[in-house]
């Protein structure tokens, strides 16, 4: 495929022409030709980036006037369907393989492997650094999982957690300078207004909320969170059940056994539909500290110029002196000291992600 785009760009170039169907003026050989354009009708293309890099980035984000209401440079990248791909560029002419066949069948539900969307920003952890002010969301819907998507009835709920604020879309969003909404084919698209988002910042936390779908005529809600955060961030990776954590404090990745004293098989476990782990190594690795009070069962945290406090089986904590109720209260569970890694998390000016199909607790700090 990468040869395939090369002579697609060196097409383009000769001809100093930007297009998918480029029109040969008798200065290229035919069978040369051909190649070259079947190539750009089977590729996204960009011209004027600094980088290959720079231009995948381009497609992803898709915002411009002729293109956000598709986005369709970024869903043909995004295709589960897509097995391979190529890379072609010459001067300022870039190509990237998108078109598998010439069915124009593609985001087959098959290909979702159980997931009933697909969405960027997507849902979990998502790179603050690749994303613009005026980047379009968007959710591509497994045709398994709803019966139609029509955006007579689709409506967007955008929530930042960090202030609450809520933007609302629905097919009357129609102003590409203002909240803006579309879909297109299974896509649905928002754009929260330039002005009113800001920039998105590390730590940003945004609750997706889509209504209006129906599945074999019941209401069907599609629901994610998309947590955002800077490459550079320093994170650490738990699974439910195992006993090892991964870390990256900005140097290098390490692996590890949690041990805390005098119980080499610490891990974390669920308890009423909260995460609960291992106190020491999480805070430890944090560079924090950890202080537990055998008799009276209190443990103190110290990270981040805060400290909180809890006690063994008690559902209220305090932060900084401030009382706070928990869902689950820290525990001692066969001999280890374990703590609600949400709240812990959180309240130290943590984030913390949750990945259900693999059990994964991701903590950036």
């Amino acid at each position: 495929k990468t040869e395939s785009c090369q002579y697609g760009v060196w097409v383009l170039a000769a001809l100093n022409q930007f297009t998918h169907n480029p029109k040969n003026d008798g200065s290229i050989e035919k069978s040369l030709f051909e190649k070259g354009a079947k190539a750009t009708a089977s590729s996204n293309l960009a011209m004027g980036h600094s980088s290959l890099e720079a231009s995948i980035f381009e497609y992803m984000n898709d915002s411009d006037n002729n293109n956000v209401a598709a986005v369709g440079h970024r869903t043909w990248l995004l295709n589960p369907s897509m097995k391979e791909t190529g890379f072609g560029q010459i001067n300022r002419y870039y190509a990237t393989y998108v078109v598998q066949d010439n069915s124009g069948d593609y985001f087959r539900p098959a290909d979702f492997k159980g997931t009933d969307f697909i969405a960027w920003p997507s849902e979990g952890y998502f790179p603050v650094d690749v994303l613009r002010t005026n980047t379009p969301w968007s959710v591509t819907i497994n045709a398994n999982a709803v019966d139609t998507v029509s955006a007579d009835s689709v409506k967007v709920k955008l929530t930042r957690v960090r202030d609450n604020k809520v933007w609302n879309f629905s097919k009357s969003d129609t102003d590409k300078a203002k909240n803006f909404f579309s879909v297109s084919g299974r896509t649905v698209i928002f754009r929260p207004e330039k002005s009113s988002v800001g920039e998105y910042q590390n730590g940003d936390r945004f609750l997706v909320e889509l209504t209006g779908l129906k599945k074999n005529g019941q209401n069907k809600t599609i629901t994610y969170e998309t947590l955002f955060f800077n490459l550079n961030s320093p994170y650490m990776e738990f699974l439910i059940n195992s006993t090892y954590v991964k870390y990256n404090k900005g140097s290098s990745e390490t692996k590890s056994e949690m041990i805390e004293k005098g119980n080499p098989k610490a891990y974390p476990v669920i308890v009423n539909n909260r995460t609960l782990i291992p106190i020491r190594p999480v805070v430890e690795i944090m560079d924090g500290v950890v202080y537990f009070n055998s008799k009276t069962k209190d443990i103190t945290i110290q990270l981040n110029g805060k400290t909180i406090k809890m006690t063994i089986g008690k559902k209220t904590a305090y932060v900084n002196g401030v009382a706070k109720e928990l869902d689950v209260p820290a525990q001692i569970i066969n001999g280890k000291t374990m703590i609600p890694i949400r709240f812990v998390s959180e309240n130290l000016n943590c984030q913390v992600a949750w990945e259900n199909a693999t059990k994964k607790i991701t903590i950036t700090f």
